[in-house]
């Protein structure tokens, strides 16, 4: 399917779909997830009833690299389906993908570009 470019909500210098907000979205809901309980790997909690490992342990169900990316203020890359629908509404990322299915992913800046991704 041919890649759509001429949205009036896509920057035409290639620099993304500006969506407001989403970086700060993205470092709280990282920020969230990454002290919920809940977030510890299932196999880890089903071994160890009523544990929790130290907060430092790779068994948290949490990127740590996308975390420390979104602290330091730089890109993040994201799977398409992170964006958009419940996860973070927003109706310029839905008609994008809508309009083209060959979006596999995001890459979010700090300054709440959304770049479409094609791997």
């Amino acid at each position: 399917m041919p890649r759509i470019d001429d949205d009036d909500d896509y920057a035409g210098d290639g620099g993304g779909l500006h969506v407001p907000g989403v970086h700060a979205a993205l470092l709280e809901r990282e920020r969230e997830n990454a002290t919920d309980p809940g977030r510890i790997d299932p196999r880890w909690k089903r071994q160890h009833p009523g544990e929790v490992p130290p907060p430092d342990s790779s068994l948290w169900g949490v990127n740590r690299k996308r975390l420390a990316a979104l602290e330091a203020g730089e890109p993040v890359r994201l799977v398409s389906w992170e964006l958009g629908g419940h996860s973070f509404p927003d109706e310029g990322i839905e008609r994008r993908r809508r309009q083209d299915r060959s979006i596999t992913g995001w890459l979010v800046s700090p300054d709440d570009t959304v770049t479409a991704l094609y791997d």
